[in-house]
């Protein structure tokens, strides 16, 4: 089972250049293996390796650079895995207000 901090499919606004913390609580009956955090094309970003808990706990700090997602897949200690729907990350720039007209025009 994946409990996120984050429900997936939601919709998390970063601003550009900053960093959010996508937290996972981690429960396997066979002992948990490995978490692998993936992002655009399924690339792999990071990988953490468990020692067989039946009970775990997977942070992953990441940088709003682009609008992406973020999703994970659990593997448990016999092989089996758990794939997650997608954690959207909207990086947001932020647009200064436009300056205030003359009033006497």
């Amino acid at each position: 089972m994946v409990y996120p901090d984050y429900t997936f499919g939601d919709d998390l606004k970063v601003a550009k250049g900053e960093t959010a913390t996508l937290g996972f609580d981690l429960e396997a009956a066979n002992g948990l293996k490995a978490i692998r955090l993936v992002s655009d094309g399924g690339k792999v970003v990071e990988k953490r390796a468990f020692d067989g808990a039946v009970e775990e706990r997977a942070e992953f700090e990441v940088t709003a650079t682009k609008d992406t997602f973020y999703a994970v897949i659990v593997e448990d200690q016999e092989g089996k895995k758990a794939y997650s729907n997608p954690i959207w990350l909207d990086a947001m720039s932020h647009v200064p207000a436009p300056e205030a007209a003359d009033a006497d025009g």
